[in-house]
């Protein structure tokens, strides 16, 4: 399940610098694309303008879910959103390099440019 994780509140005013960021989970697949969609379209309502994909965690994704994550990512960087991802997971780099999907998520490393 994808969980949204607000930054903390301090007491100074919020910049345009905040992050918002975007916990993945383990498993990103068609079953769950419901509800993953929710998430991703809640993280472009907060005001914070920089969006963090944290993939550290991811486990299984399939094709459904990558074609979701693109078309999250090209909507939110035409509305003016910076997205980042944070530690993806070999196994995502592996599922986006399957479908074709690596450069185009911005998953690439030294090796993949080989």
């Amino acid at each position: 399940m994808v969980k949204a994780k607000t930054p903390k509140k301090s007491a100074a005013p919020e910049s345009s610098a905040a992050t918002h960021e975007l916990n993945l989970g383990e498993v990103l697949e068609i079953g769950k694309v419901s509800s993953f969609f929710e998430a991703l379209e809640s993280a472009l309502d907060v005001d914070q303008k920089n969006i963090e994909l944290n993939a550290e965690q991811i486990e299984r994704a399939d094709a459904a879910s990558l074609q979701l994550l693109v078309a999250f990512c090209q909507e939110a960087k035409a509305l003016g959103y910076s997205v980042q991802w944070k530690s993806p997971s070999e196994q995502l780099r592996n599922a986006a390099r399957h479908v074709g999907l690596v450069s185009t998520l911005e998953l690439t490393t030294p090796t993949d440019s080989k």
